[in-house]
């Protein structure tokens, strides 16, 4: 009975260490390329209506 309590006493250090290990990791690959703000989301169109009347090459 002690030696389940010791092994799950171990299993739950071993994965609090990798959850920790793994969320430190993580916010480095999801960060975005650039923060898409509302102020740029009006300039791109802004300038999309304008080109919209110029010919496409």
């Amino acid at each position: 009975m002690i030696y389940k309590l010791i092994v799950n006493a171990a299993f739950l250090a071993i994965g609090y260490y990798i959850g920790k290990e793994v969320g430190r990791s993580e916010p480095a690959h999801n960060k975005p390329e650039h923060s898409r703000t509302p102020s740029s989301l009006n300039a791109e169109n802004e300038t999309s209506q304008d080109t919209s009347d110029k010919p496409k090459i």
